[in-house]
């Protein structure tokens, strides 16, 4: 759809010139959630960070366009932890203020092989909060393998 007498480029412009971000939410929106992937391919990335760090290749990330409840899923193609036995690779995601910090309770390998990993978890979010997941190791050196996916989607309260 454009606006009559302009051509579909500056449309676009014009569009993003007023909406800035909600414009480039509308092309992120896939069946009524915000999406975002990185580090597709079957190249490493690798950390020997024990606290949450980004990848050379940071993200995903994705940016809530409104406060309410969200169901935040993300998933690894492949991790792993070099170290082999009591040493695990961690991965997390950051979401608000930094008060929010990545945490543990999220996706976790400690068995030395290339594993896939994901996870699902509901949180209250503010319009603006970004999400950003975060890399850890306990030891040794943590490889993250292929497509990196972070995705969220409104839901119901479900209290």
């Amino acid at each position: 759809m454009t606006a009559p007498g302009i051509n579909p480029a500056e449309f676009d412009r014009r569009l993003d010139e007023r909406l800035g971000p909600v414009s480039q939410l509308i092309a992120q929106l896939q069946n009524g959630r915000i999406w975002d992937e990185v580090g597709v391919g079957a190249t490493d990335e690798t950390t020997i960070s024990t606290s949450y760090t980004n990848l050379a290749t940071a993200g995903p990330t994705i940016v809530v366009p409104t406060s309410g409840w969200w169901l935040v899923e993300f998933s690894i193609e492949s991790f792993r932890n070099d170290g082999g036995a009591g040493t695990d690779a961690y991965i997390s995601f950051q979401h608000g203020t930094t008060n929010n910090a990545a945490d543990d309770d999220r996706i976790s390998n400690g068995s030395g092989q290339l594993v896939p990993g994901s996870c699902q978890r509901v949180f209250k979010l503010v319009a603006g909060d970004t999400l950003q997941v975060k890399y850890r190791v306990s030891g040794s050196t943590g490889r993250f393998r292929g497509k990196r996916t972070l995705a969220a989607r409104p839901i119901a309260d479900p209290s």
